[in-house]
């Protein structure tokens, strides 16, 4: 008896000792920096998507490389050229279609939503101090790789991580991966908590994870140019929405090209009246085949994507399933597209009231004054070249492209019930009262989509965002402001200063007056934690494109993909109707 008695003490012990050992350990790795650990959920195609990786048939699928792209050229050049001639669409359909549906095919999804075929991206797994090539990556200058390089400078490569996935597939999904990134990343730095940015379509991914798993490993999230309320583009391109207009086409090239010579030459073209014999036959091709299109291309490849789906905003989302799905024989697709919907998206306003009731931060930062895609009847709304500001605002209100709100306009003040807080613009093109969030959304006039540029301004002031151990507000915000302006090839930011309400009685006082009382409208900032950064060698880098440069965010090469195709189409059917006259 005694025998047996010591026998349990000294199990009893052991395992009081591992115990101790336990919480020694874990203390020992607890981290006392204050700051918690920064993951990044990236946009759209970051990195390309490649069929059959580490084979001999291993092949990049999107964006489609310069050898897909040249092959396509090739197989549509001799049938465009034929076309010239014959007027014939349904043969230049029979001829190019299955070309154009070759190249995309491989991008195409099961039924049930998951991929048709063995298509991978590039992922990080570990925090970014196991990857020393990326973050020491001085070609990494703009979007997201930019991000993580300032992130990792300012608290610590071991602190930083990258979630990178298939657009494709469900975000739903992709949140129970992001969930292993969290659980990861907390144990591996010893924090309780995370901060999440999810850019552009990464959104989408933090909201479905705020839907599954809550906000309670959440420290801070951060959206930015993001989808997480849809897109227009794409629900005009699901709901068979497609025009062109000139105006707005020269705008887009010059925009996202953003350089001199671009500019020379699409003027020169204009004065030429090259682009207005191009675009009757552009819209000559949509009148004869669109239907082919959707039907031969669209339907058996962009439309079989959950991710793609899941860009829509729910006020076309519904149009968009009358118009491309049968509920029977999409029946696992629309399930999939219907759970994010009506699971996330709808619920948007009360995912985000929980999380603020624990203690989440919550910020939103939209840009607008850019050209969206000259593809669809959307083209007018203020935008960031890729998504419109009412959606990566949450729905603020905004006035058309190079026009202003009316005259006398006074803020709807929907979410923002505070009369004394001014959400307008001081161009008077935004009414922020409207957002989801009105005092924690801000506003980046004439900054592409994701241009984050590295060691700016722009840059310092997403980091004060999305590592903020406090609730950052446009009431109070420092040296910042809800509005600002940014140069797009130095990223120096600009305040624009709240217009004063003309009825004070009703309205209220204008936004808090900032430090810099003498700064008008246009005006760099001079002090404060913005002006502690100045231009470097590597932001006027930036603007020459270097090749190891990471390219404008694939949303960008998706949304002007269609254009691109249609358009190098119709100027070599130009090009031989003009030969063909001579």
């Amino acid at each position: 008896m005694k025998q047996t008695c010591k026998r349990v003490l000294c199990v009893l012990l052991t395992l009081l000792l591992l115990l101790g050992c336990s919480s020694a350990a874990l203390a020992a790795d607890s981290c006392a920096c204050g700051t918690a650990p920064l993951i990044v959920v990236t946009g759209m195609n970051a990195w390309p998507l490649v069929l059959n990786a580490g084979t001999d048939q291993e092949k990049q699928v999107f964006a489609p490389d310069t050898q897909a792209i040249l092959k396509l050229v090739g197989q549509i050049a001799g049938p465009v050229a034929q076309f010239a001639v014959t007027k014939d669409y349904d043969k230049l359909g029979d001829d190019i279609l299955p070309a154009v549906y070759a190249l995309f095919e491989p991008l195409a999804c099961n039924p049930d939503g998951g991929s048709r075929y063995a298509v991978t991206t590039t992922v990080y797994p570990e925090s970014m101090a196991n990857y020393p090539e990326f973050v020491n990556e001085e070609g990494y200058l703009t979007n997201e790789p930019a991000l993580v390089r300032a992130a990792a400078q300012k608290i610590g490569a071991d602190h930083v991580y990258y979630f990178n996935y298939d657009w494709r597939l469900d975000p739903m999904e992709h949140a129970k991966e992001l969930r292993a990134y969290v659980e990861r990343a907390k144990q591996e730095t010893g924090h309780d908590k995370v901060n999440l940015v999810g850019s552009s379509m990464g959104g989408t991914i933090i909201a479905s994870y705020l839907a599954q798993y809550g906000s309670g490993d959440i420290d801070n999230f951060t959206m930015l140019s993001s989808a997480f309320t849809g897109t227009a583009i794409v629900g005009d391109l699901f709901t068979g929405k497609i025009e062109f207009h000139k105006e707005a086409l020269i705008r887009i090239l010059k925009e996202v090209a953003g350089q001199q010579a671009v500019n020379v030459l699409l003027d020169a073209l204009d004065q030429a009246g090259i682009i207005d014999v191009l675009l009757p036959v552009l819209d000559e091709l949509v009148a004869h085949l669109k239907d082919r299109v959707y039907d031969e291309v669209f339907q058996d490849t962009f439309v079989t994507m959950p991710g793609i789906w899941d860009l829509i905003a729910l006020e076309d989302y519904e149009d968009a399933k009358a118009y491309l799905l049968d509920p029977e024989e999409d029946a696992q697709l629309i399930a999939r597209i219907d759970a994010y919907h009506y699971g996330v998206q709808e619920k948007l306003p009360e995912l985000f009231r929980a999380a603020m009731e624990q203690g989440t931060k919550i910020n939103v930062v939209s840009h607008y004054n850019l050209q969206g895609v000259p593809l669809t009847p959307s083209y007018r709304e203020q935008n960031d070249n890729v998504i419109d500001t009412k959606y990566t605002s949450g729905y603020a209100t905004c006035a058309l492209l190079d026009e202003t709100l009316p005259e006398g306009y006074q803020q709807k003040n929907t979410r923002c019930r505070d009369a004394s807080h001014h959400h307008i613009s001081g161009d008077r093109m935004i009414d922020a009262s409207t957002c989801l969030l009105p005092e924690q959304t801000w506003f980046l006039k004439d900054l592409k989509h994701v241009g984050y540029i590295y060691d700016t301004q722009v840059m310092e002031f997403i980091l004060w965002l999305c590592l903020s151990d406090s609730q950052r507000t446009v009431q109070e915000a420092g040296d910042y402001s809800q509005f600002m302006q940014v140069d797009p090839k130095t990223g120096a930011l600009s305040l624009i200063q709240a217009e004063q309400p003309e009825e004070p009685d009703t309205q209220g006082p204008a936004t808090e007056e900032l430090k810099e009382p003498e700064t008008v409208r246009g005006e760099t900032l001079s002090e404060g934690p913005v002006s502690a950064l100045t231009p470097s060698e590597s932001t006027v880098r930036q603007q020459e494109e270097p090749a190891g440069a990471i390219a404008d965010t694939g949303e960008r090469a998706f949304a002007l993909l269609p254009l691109g195709l249609v358009a190098a189409a119709a100027a070599v059917l130009t090009l031989m109707r003009k030969k063909h006259t001579i």
